[in-house]
Order: C-alpha cells, then sequence, then structure tokens
C-alpha cells in the first residue's frame, strides 16, 4: 500500500500541473496573435458585462469577434470616453468600432490590488481605448443569452427603481 501511494501521488501531481498549462495555451484564433499594440485597429464585439465607470471611462468586458476584418476569439476589457452623449450599449446587438489596443497597467504600489493580474486569471489581457461611441453591426443580433440579458437589463431600467440602485 505504501509503495502504491507513493506512485499514484507524483502522477497525480504531474497530472494536474500538466492540465493547469494546457488550460493556458491559447487557441491560434486569438487576437493576441494578430495584433499590433497601440496602433489603430478596428474590431467587433459583442458585450459581456458593465463594469462601474471611472471618472473618465466607461468600462465593459467584451467577447472578440473580428479584429481588422478577421475572425478572432478573445475578451478585452472595453474603455469608452466618458464624452460621448450615447447611452449605454446595448446586450443583444453585436457592435463594431476603432481605437487602439493596450497593455493593462500593472500598480504602482507596493502592495496594490494587482487588477492586471486578476484580468489575466478570467482571461483578459489587453484592454481597447475608444474616443467616440461604437455602432451597431446592421442584421446581426448577438446570442440567445446576451439577449435575454439585454431584455432583463432593459426591463428593470424601465422599472420603478431608483436611479441610485440600478448601478
Amino acid at each position: 500500500w505504501c509503495k502504491r501511494s507513493l506512485i499514484i501521488g507524483p502522477c497525480f501531481f504531474f497530472l494536474g500541473f500538466g492540465l493547469g498549462k494546457v488550460d493556458q495555451i491559447l487557441p491560434k484564433q486569438h487576437y493576441s496573435k494578430l495584433v499590433a499594440l497601440e496602433r489603430k485597429a478596428g474590431i467587433e464585439f459583442e458585450l459581456e458585462q458593465r463594469l462601474r465607470p471611472t471618472n473618465l471611462y466607461d468600462r465593459y468586458y467584451i467577447r472578440l469577434k473580428k479584429y481588422n476584418n478577421t475572425k478572432t476569439t478573445g475578451r478585452l476589457l472595453l474603455q469608452l470616453k466618458k464624452n460621448t452623449t450615447e447611452t449605454d450599449l446595448d446586450y443583444s446587438k453585436k457592435w463594431t468600432t476603432s481605437g487602439k489596443l493596450k497593455v493593462i497597467q500593472a500598480p504602482l504600489n507596493p502592495g496594490q490590488f494587482d487588477y492586471k493580474h486578476y484580468l489575466k486569471t478570467i482571461g483578459i489581457y489587453h484592454q481597447f481605448e475608444i474616443d467616440s461611441f461604437p455602432t451597431a453591426v446592421k442584421n446581426q443580433k448577438a446570442n440567445f443569452f446576451l439577449q435575454s440579458k439585454a431584455f432583463t437589463i432593459n426591463r428593470l431600467k424601465k422599472s420603478s427603481l431608483n436611479t441610485a440602485t440600478k448601478q
């Protein structure tokens, strides 16, 4: 019994380590294999989640569909400057815009929360910064689950909830 556990223990260790490494391998179509940072590029995307806005930006997690008209995959942090007069983006649509792909900044102070590392753990490696409001792609809708999410959010916006509780 003791010899068996000496063999089985390391086998499970290496199996777990190997599976962890395989999980981190990016697919061939991942946007990071096509991009040049800090250059203007066009993207097509679907919204995943709206984040709390900062003083300067509205922020979203997005799922990338095309990068410079090339089909691709991946997730990004989208930052939209607040100087636009438009309202929120709709989850039920696909969107297109142009902007710059940037590296997410690491923390500047020791002991500060490492937002870059957190985003990396959820599969987001870059941010996309845009100045103008995205345009909806004609005749294309997001998948069923995102359309359901959009319907629920629109119903909540029209409800009698206080504006302070909506964010």
